[in-house]
């Protein structure tokens, strides 16, 4: 149904979607062509679940669809064209990557980079009027929105092929988006639509660089300056229902009628707080709706009196709008229900029905008084989200705004200035503020950047337009106080409730992991998938990180929240691939600054042996310290698995990788040889605990195949087999027909390979906890949190100085991974360990494409399928350090040669995308573990590997059996830290 204020300027068009014949305005998305046909369900997950439109910005990716000619697209972002054949969602949820079209064709050459004195992202009213500032000013200005036409949220313009039947705009907010825009583009600024910003990065002193894709290609920009105006997105209630089609946010529907002249099927029921509920209720009623009811968990009460007067005498304007809205809303009889809150969502394929209830002063509805409402179509906003991932992928400083344990709040002056020289931030995405004060900010922070690259500005217009900002400020606390709710208590979600949309994880899940010991963003994250998606948690970080906070009863830093990585939105693989030089090895990199030791008076703490390092290493060893009935506590700075042990892929290798044979391998490739027995031996153990102990840690054998492509890589793979064989392992090297009969997906220009059936593969995220789980149902305990300063050698063993606490022991394991070098100097020796940073990649789930562990014969490369359809692409891959956020970081070069190697290696990927990348501190020896005493330092014992996670079990059964009896059943004589001297 179209929007009975509008009427079309042009004829519609024609395009397919599941063979179907459907009809569409120029310039429709295929989301809005859709629900304007009345078509409800988009497409279903892997659990059979039905979804639709949901956000209608670009922000959930639920209403994803395959397009014949362009592959996997999002419908609320994509534009319908004539004669467009469009297909609905594989009803398993998985696509197959083997009939999906190329995302875009590979770069020639290198990525072209481009520069400019000032980016903008976003053009929204605090983006243009920055970019109209700055480029009054004479700054050569560029602006980057995601979306197909400028105008952000709130200047949503509607497309040409329609008119308001009266020949004028509808408001004055289609008109000051209309001014805005022109004054931008008659400025001299640079508009690039449809352009979505992936990656931002910024060395820390002058540097900034923005990865751009654009038209099916990636460009990368440094800008001088950086104005971030991302602008906000709804924040829905998640109620049981509220993943059915037909539930969106008030945003979607807004952009609907106002950017297409859509109307959604009623009834409709708007629900939330805020002005923007009662904006989106007129705005459907003014289109032609079937507007049932407005229910708003605020309500007027007498202590909210003065903050309504407050609002009428700073900005009468912005009052009378609103009074005209509820005139409205009164006028066609429409419930006002206040105080109210969804507590339910029904219907089986699609929304048919909602309840609400009172909500109480504790944040917790009165379900007893619960009352049900027919609706088809339910919009919701409980606020706004501040879509802030660029900022905080440059590091930008944040702080929690301590109301309700909710989001960061940017720290910024008035004119949007960061922590960071180069970066201003305006509006909504450095914290709400409201239209009026991003507009003001953004003229503010243009003017300031012009002035900062030696251009006049106009100094009377720039206090005058700060005092304009302070005004409103006072104007919008007074609003928000008026029309705010109790704070929502997500402790009453019922436990079947999915919090994050995308992997399906429930608030029990996630209940239940904080129960087990998850205190953290991170730990959640790995445990429960939530955040894993290709939304990357924008909706479920949020309640994920509110129901933390209720369960520590106090807000999350900064720090505890997960860093945004790249891509920051899903980008297609092949668009990315570049060919790279190849290395041998790891790349070194710095382990960033230690914490300063603050004195104090700290508890002292007595334990038989102190493990240092909460990894598989240091797992192991405890749950192995434990069945000697030897007392033992971990420590570790951070949380655990979140390094190197939770940040790998999941390999579980026996044969030899190519950098680990030959001229490439670190000290020629013995000591790698010489551990794989030992690596077998793991294995074997791996299988054993996941029977003896009754968890499930996702193992399968399905065999390792190194691929080959040129005659050189077939001597090599036949070289590296025979060394293997000798060395006790099963592996052969097959030819071409074979490989492509076990793995028809790998590319025909691969003519061999080498094949190992005893590899296989582990889920890191969850074997770690299990083996720790075990550990702790020993006796065994862990602290986190806890940063060791020094180590002192005492009588009857050591006394560990940390942050929190003195640990006296009579053992030290040191289990510290990448940072075993920093702890074992603290008892006078460094022990050859570095820091080598490594980057995984992961796809969008898909169709079974591979079965086996792929490896390349002569490039970093490594390869798997996880058990949901993700496909896992590493290899050793070189990870960064990033000083600025002082955490491991994806590099650009890196992301590119990775990709380029699993597209040559598997073609089919040319249709799929990246969806998410990490680097985690790994660990760079020689190629053998270093196990056992320290030399001159009784008691005091390094488990320390390169391989560490197929090496886990034996690491800790062999370092616990040296402890308990002086021996290990194992052969690791080859492990003594005696062979570097």
């Amino acid at each position: 149904m179209r929007s009975k204020c509008l009427e079309p300027k042009e004829k519609s068009f024609e395009f397919f979607y599941d063979g179907q014949p459907f009809h569409a305005m120029p310039g429709d998305t295929i989301g809005a062509a859709l629900i304007a046909a009345g078509e409800r369900v988009g497409r279903y997950t892997q659990k059979g679940n039905p979804r639709h439109l949901f956000c209608g910005i670009g922000v959930c990716f639920e209403c994803m669809v395959i397009v014949s000619d362009l592959g996997i697209v999002r419908a609320c972002m994509t534009k319908v064209q004539p004669g467009m054949e469009v297909l609905s969602w594989p009803e398993n949820g998985l696509p197959d990557s083997k009939s999906l079209p190329s995302l875009g064709e590979p770069p020639v050459g290198n990525i072209p980079w481009k520069t400019c004195q000032l980016g903008v992202i976003g053009s929204g009213p605090g983006g243009l009027a920055a970019a109209t500032a700055a480029a009054q000013c004479g700054v050569e200005v560029v602006i980057f929105d995601e979306r197909p036409s400028s105008g952000g949220q709130l200047y949503k313009q509607l497309i040409p092929s329609m008119e308001p039947v009266t020949g004028r705009p509808l408001d004055n907010q289609y008109a000051d988006g209309m001014r805005l825009i022109e004054e931008a583009r008659e400025a001299g600024c640079t508009f690039l639509n449809d352009a979505l910003v992936w990656r931002a990065a910024y060395d820390g002193i002058d540097q900034l660089e923005c990865g751009i894709y654009s038209a099916g290609s990636i460009t990368y920009f440094q800008p001088q300056y950086l104005v971030i105006a991302t602008g906000a997105y709804d924040e829905p209630l998640p109620v049981p229902g509220w993943t059915l089609p037909g539930v969106m946010t008030a945003g979607a529907a807004q952009t609907l009628v106002r950017s297409y002249g859509v109307v959604p099927p009623g009834p409709v029921v708007v629900t939330g707080s805020g002005p923007l509920v009662l904006q989106v209720a007129y705005e459907l009623t003014r289109a032609g709706a079937d507007v049932a009811a407005v229910v708003s968990s605020a309500e007027i009460t007498f202590d909210k009196l003065p903050a309504v007067a407050g609002v009428l005498f700073t900005n009468p304007k912005i009052t009378l709008l609103g009074l005209k809205y509820l005139r409205e809303i009164k006028r066609h009889k429409i419930p006002l229900i206040n105080g109210h809150v969804l507590t339910a969502i029904g219907g089986s394929e699609r929304c048919e029905s909602i309840t609400i209830a009172p909500l109480g002063k504790d944040g917790i509805p009165d379900l007893d008084r619960k009352r049900e409402l027919k609706a088809n179509t339910v919009c919701q906003s409980y606020g706004l989200l501040p879509a802030n991932e660029v900022a905080r992928q440059l590091g930008c400083h944040f702080e929690p705004d301590n109301k309700g344990f909710r989001d960061l709040v940017c720290i910024r002056e008035s004119n949007g200035q960061s922590s960071l020289d180069p970066v201003h931030i305006v509006g909504e995405a450095g914290g709400i503020v409201g239209g009026y004060m991003a507009l003001y900010q953004g003229y503010m922070a243009g003017w300031r950047i012009a002035e900062k690259l030696g251009y006049e500005i106009p100094q009377k217009k720039y206090a005058q337009v700060l005092k304009k900002f302070e005004k409103h400020q006072r104007f919008q606390n007074h609003l928000w106080r008026s029309l705010e709710g109790p704070t929502l208590s997500l402790n009453s979600v019922d436990k079947d409730t999915v919090i994050c949309r995308c992997e399906e994880v429930t608030s029990g899940t996630l209940r239940k992991a904080m129960a087990q010991g998850a205190h953290d963003m991170g730990s959640l994250k790995r445990l429960t998938r939530a955040g894993m998606g290709r939304c990357q948690g924008r909706y479920c970080g949020t309640f994920v990180g509110r129901m933390l906070s209720e369960q520590l009863q106090r807000p999350l830093s900064e720090k505890e929240y997960n860093v945004p990585q790249a891509p920051l939105k899903p980008i297609p693989l092949s668009v990315l691939a570049v060919e790279k030089k190849e290395w041998g090895g790891h790349k070194r990199s710095s382990l960033g600054e230690p914490g300063r030791h603050q004195t104090k008076d700290l508890q002292e703490v007595d334990v038989e042996v102190l493990v240092i390092g909460a990894g598989i290493a240091g797992c192991s060893t405890a749950f192995w310290l434990g069945r000697e009935g030897i007392k033992s506590i971990i420590v570790d700075k951070g949380a655990v698995n979140s390094q190197a042990s939770g940040g790998n892929a999941g390999s579980l290798h026996v044969q030899l990788l190519s950098f680990d044979f030959g001229k490439k391998a670190e000290s020629g490739g013995s000591p790698a040889l010489k551990t794989l027995l030992l690596q077998k031996e793991a294995v074997s153990l791996w299988e054993k605990l996941q029977v003896e102990l009754s968890k499930d840690f996702q193992i399968r054998t399905v065999g390792g195949l190194m691929v080959a492509e040129n005659e050189q890589d077939v001597k090599f793979l036949e070289e590296k087999a025979a060394a293997e064989r000798g060395a006790g392992i099963d592996v052969r090297v097959i030819d071409s027909k074979e490989l492509h009969q076990l793995e028809p997906a790998i590319s025909e220009l691969m003519i061999a390979a080498s094949y190992c059936p005893e590899e296989g593969k582990i889920n890191p995220l969850t074997a770690t906890q299990g083996i720790l789980d075990a550990a702790l149902d020993l006796g065994q305990e862990i602290h986190t949190g806890i940063e060791v300063f020094a180590i002192e050698k005492v009588n009857n063993g050591f006394t560990v100085h940390t942050s929190e606490a003195k640990y006296r022991c009579k053992n030290v394991v040191n289990a510290a991974g990448a940072w075993a070098s920093r702890i074992s100097g603290m008892v006078g020796r460094e022990v050859p360990v570095h820091g080598a940073p490594l980057q995984m990649i992961i796809t969008e789930p898909l169709e079974p494409v591979i079965s086996h562990l792929i490896a390349h014969g002569d490039r970093h490369l490594s390869m798997k399928q996880a058990s949901n359809g993700n496909i896992i692409i590493g290899g050793g891959w070189t990870g960064g350090w990033n000083k600025v956020v002082n955490f491991p970081t994806t590099l650009r070069d890196s992301l590119e040669g990775n990709t380029w190697v699993a597209r040559r290696t598997v073609p089919c990927l040319d249709g799929v995308n990246i969806i998410r990348s990490w680097s985690a501190m790994n660990i760079n020896i020689d190629g053998s573990p270093i196990l056992g005493e320290m030399p001159g330092v009784p008691g005091f014992f390094n488990t320390v590997s390169s391989n560490g996670y197929t090496l886990g079990p034996i690491l800790g059964k062999a370092t616990s059996e040296l402890i308990a009896r002086g021996k290990s059943v194992h052969d690791i004589s080859f492990c003594s830290l005696d062979r570097f001297n």
